[in-house]
């Protein structure tokens, strides 16, 4: 700003500046200072790069592709650039495109780790299989070397296990926290009139956190707590936005505004509890965490596994979810909920809905597996089994939630089922449908099969709640046992079997025995009136309860220690 001040017409001035106010989160003011900036020197890279960055943080991705593809025409050999325009094209659903553009940036900088992340998980996402365990290997590699940038959400899919996932997020959490200031700690009062929640989240919009949590949030006691939500995500004006908006007693859109803007602003609203709905993934501001601006700070729901960052005092998980070997591996102290540690949205009504097979794009005959988790879940190994039980069971299908418009992840599945010798025209596909038309289609499949080392998360809470049973493999890491808390608390904890080979042999046993299946749905459908997975007011005292502990040891100075809240 004092270089501005002293040469107004200095482009690379403004540049600089809109660099620093997005490394700030001030999203909307980088966007005016590189406009600046271009006004001056039109053809400056980096003030493109940076104008792209900005509108990409405000969800214009279009105009931030734009942007960004005149960054890299004018300084083709910066990583970043290259890397910034694959994200957008990530954003646009050009996973393809945006594959290419993190090779690039890796090309001319193998050591760039946001662009090394991205490759991984891309080419996860894009059911590239071949080269990964060296993709993987030089992630680790640059793990152990301490290296900037190595994204830990990227690394959840993987074969890792909690140590590496807990060394992930330690060093992904220290760079947070060498770029934040914290705010002056602020003591907790006794005996409050209302203990006041802030929920931090960039999904507070049809996005499948909000599709979990719309239904907890109405449940709050008001005169209890007082409960204020943080939007750091777009308003797509969507009726569950709208919902959401009501639920909270204020909401507060702060999308594009600095990190420090936001700490200020929970800060300024005396928030006890800050609640992280996002942790680290896409869209997430833990810079203001790492700000301190409430008292006591929590990991809950979006982000299965610790963060690894001292700013974050709790997670909110239960037995299931995490033994004793997963809680080894939490920096924040557990906190158990007695059943699960996921809500479910009951008002979700469906039953006007009718579908019939053939109107899904499916045979008349036979079993129908289907798996709509995300394709970065899948794994080569996963995929086999999944083919040999095709194999094994003749006539049925997989249906799969189809890849984006354009890009090669369908192709590149029906490739692999052809090479393990099943006709490719086994594999079904279902475009992204409105949210009360996909649940409905669960009650045409007969079994979800999960995926491993990631399950379902919110997928298998709407099978469920869809009465579809969900077969998983509960692993040795947070994320790989989430569906296995889901069925047990749904009341059907057999459908969490002890290993891929009996995972294999009961997906066959179940697409061989019709009556089996049907005694699973009658058994889910009778578990909707009392199993605790469906009981939301139940769920939301739980929390409040546990709100309430935390308040309470925390005013008394005592030490901040993991507690259970008994059934």
């Amino acid at each position: 700003r004092r270089a501005i001040e002293a040469a107004p017409r200095l482009a690379g001035a403004h540049a600089n500046l809109a660099a620093a106010l997005i490394r700030l989160g001030a999203a909307r003011e980088a966007e005016v200072r590189a406009r600046q900036a271009l006004e001056i020197e039109p053809r400056l890279g980096p003030a493109h790069k940076c104008l792209g960055v900005a509108l990409s943080l405000l969800g214009q991705s279009k105009e931030a592709r734009s942007a960004l593809e005149q960054a890299v025409r004018h300084d083709r050999d910066d990583p970043d650039a290259h890397y910034q325009l694959g994200v957008v094209e990530d954003e646009l659903g050009h996973w393809d495109q945006a594959l290419r553009c993190h090779q690039r940036a890796l090309e001319i900088d193998p050591d760039f780790g946001p662009a090394l992340s991205e490759t991984l998980f891309l080419r996860r996402r894009l059911c590239r299989w071949d080269e990964h365990r060296e993709l993987l290997d030089r992630f680790i590699s640059a793990l152990d070397a301490g290296g900037e940038g190595l994204k830990p959400f990227s690394f959840l899919s993987e074969e890792s296990g909690p140590a590496r996932q807990q060394q992930c997020a330690r060093v992904w959490a220290a760079q947070i926290e060498r770029r934040c200031q914290p705010l002056p700690p602020r003591r907790l009062t006794e005996n409050p009139e209302r203990i006041t929640i802030g929920y931090l989240s960039s999904g507070f919009h049809r996005h499948p956190t909000a599709c979990l949590t719309a239904e907890f949030f109405e449940h709050h006691d008001r005169g209890r707590f007082r409960t204020i939500a943080y939007s750091v995500g777009p308003d797509d004006g969507s009726a569950l936005r709208h919902r959401l908006e009501s639920a909270f007693d204020q909401f507060r859109h702060l999308q594009g505004r600095a990190f420090e803007a936001i700490a200020e602003s929970v800060r300024a609203d005396r928030v006890d509890i800050l609640v992280d709905l996002r942790g680290y993934g896409g869209g997430a501001v833990s810079e203001v965490l790492a700000m301190r601006p409430a008292p006591l700070q929590v990991n809950w729901l979006a982000y299965p596994g610790t963060m690894g960052a001292d700013f974050i005092d709790y997670i909110v998980v239960d037995p299931f979810v995490a033994p004793p070997e997963v809680v080894a591996h939490l920096d924040e102290q557990p906190v158990f909920l007695p059943h699960s540690y996921q809500p479910t949205d009951t008002t979700r009504d469906f039953s006007a809905i009718e579908l019939s097979r053939a109107g899904c794009g499916l045979p008349d005959e036979g079993m129908i597996y289907c798996s709509f988790n995300n394709s970065y879940k899948f794994s080569k190994t996963l995929f086999a089994v999944w083919m040999r039980i095709l194999n094994a069971v003749p006539d049925s299908v997989l249906w799969l939630l189809a890849g984006k418009a354009g890009t090669s992840t369908d192709a590149n599945l029906r490739a692999h089922a052809k090479a393990q010798g099943v006709d490719p025209r086994r594999l079904k596909f279902m475009t992204k449908r409105p949210h009360l038309e996909y649940l409905a289609r669960y009650t045409v499949a007969d079994l979800f099969l999960d995926t491993l080392p990631y399950n379902a998360h919110t997928t298998a809470s709407d099978a469920l709640w869809a009465g579809c049973p969900v077969l998983t493999c509960p692993g040795e890491t947070f994320a790989s046992r989430v569906a296995g808390s889901l069925v047990g608390s749904a009341g059907a904890p057999e459908l969490a079997v002890d290993s891929l080979d009996e995972y294999e042999a009961t997906a066959i046993r179940l697409g061989q025995d019709q009556r089996a299946r049907a005694a699973l749905r009658t058994k889910l459908a009778d578990a909707r009136a009392e199993a605790p997975l469906f009981q939301t007011g139940a769920f939301c005292a739980a929390m409040e309860q546990a709100y309430e502990t935390m308040y309470e040891r925390a005013a008394a100075g005592r030490e901040l220690l993991g507690f259970a809240i008994p059934p």
